[in-house]
């Protein structure tokens, strides 16, 4: 099974933003796939991080979120 759906996409220091067509595809049977995102706010230096974990059917099995300080 193929996912497809519209991301916004913010690029650049005056904000440009374009759409980009982006895609998942299950895990085969018996594996799981993990998709993690970081993110780090200027200033502050202070970041955070989190995922989720998706079964070869595509349902969604676990997900986490962190805080992980200053960096």
């Amino acid at each position: 099974m193929l996912s497809l759906f519209l991301a916004h996409v913010a690029a650049g220091p005056a904000g440009y933003k374009r759409e980009v067509l982006v895609g998942w595809q299950n895990p085969p049977q018996g594996w799981v796939e993990v998709n993690s995102d970081g993110a780090l706010r200027r200033g502050t230096n202070l970041a955070a991080a989190g995922g989720a974990l998706h079964g070869y059917k595509g349902y969604w099995l676990s997900g986490f979120a962190a805080k992980l300080g200053r960096c």
